[in-house]
């Protein structure tokens, strides 16, 4: 999304969730140097990580051994990256809850499947 602001001598408090790679810092740095050079940055996350080649100024709690980490905002974004790595591809919803609890011991309600296999 394009930024409505300029930072040019400003302050700015980037902040994401986890750091992981640290691929989505070098893009979103490179995105807002587009609105102008600011005085200052610093990175804050919830997870940190220590895999990562990028390392935040704050955050809240660090990751010593890499785990896959599920958000609830993007909960339905990862179950349809999981399902579409099935193999083979599951016929029904039934055999993708049964294939998410075998192999991530994830078990979903009823209505998140339903919202899943209609993603």
């Amino acid at each position: 999304m394009p930024l409505s602001a300029h930072v040019s001598g400003r302050r700015v408090l980037l902040v994401d969730d986890v750091s992981d790679s640290g691929d989505t810092f070098e893009i979103a740095l490179a995105h807002l140097r587009t609105r102008g050079a600011p005085a200052i940055v610093r990175i804050a996350v919830i997870h940190h990580k220590i895999q990562s080649h990028f390392t935040p100024d704050f955050h809240a709690r660090k990751i010593v051994k890499w785990r896959w980490l599920t958000y609830p905002w993007a909960l339905l974004e990862d179950l349809t990256t999981f399902v579409g790595k099935m193999k083979p591809v599951p016929r029904d919803a039934e055999e993708i809850a049964r294939h998410l609890h075998q192999e991530h011991g994830i078990r979903l309600s009823p209505h998140m499947l339903q919202d899943l296999c209609l993603a």
